[in-house]
């Protein structure tokens, strides 16, 4: 078994990302995949971004608050019509972090409890 890279947990939660792109003549939008305290995946319906390529983005939570979050593209991958980036954070507000990692932990919580309650009423 290869051993995790990753140093921090990361949460699969959909929450929606709004890109700054307008340097190459548009924003784009989508959807995280997974996040930790370190990083971001995310998924749009395509995307120009390259390695290296230092972004601004905004991570919103459902009640409609948006974080902004400045971030390094760390890779990217194509598949079919949509395209996966994954981003390391660069620089983001510790408060504004620490409220998007209480959301996703409690979401993560709450699948978590509700698959045991499920596997608990199949015995």
């Amino acid at each position: 078994m290869l051993p995790n890279r990753r140093s921090y947990f990361r949460f699969d939660v959909p929450l929606k990302v709004t890109l700054d792109n307008s340097n190459r003549g548009h924003n784009l939008t989508g959807t995280t995949k997974n996040l930790s305290r370190s990083g971001i995946c995310f998924e749009t319906d395509s995307n120009d971004l390259m390695p290296n390529d230092r972004i601004e983005l905004e991570i919103e939570l459902p009640e409609n608050t948006s974080y902004p979050l400045l971030a390094d593209v760390m890779w990217k991958q194509q598949v079919n019509d949509r395209c996966l980036t994954g981003v390391k954070i660069i620089s983001m507000d510790s408060e504004a972090k620490s409220e998007v990692l209480d959301y996703a932990y409690d979401m993560w919580l709450n699948k978590v409890r509700n698959r045991r309650t499920v596997d608990m009423a199949v015995l």
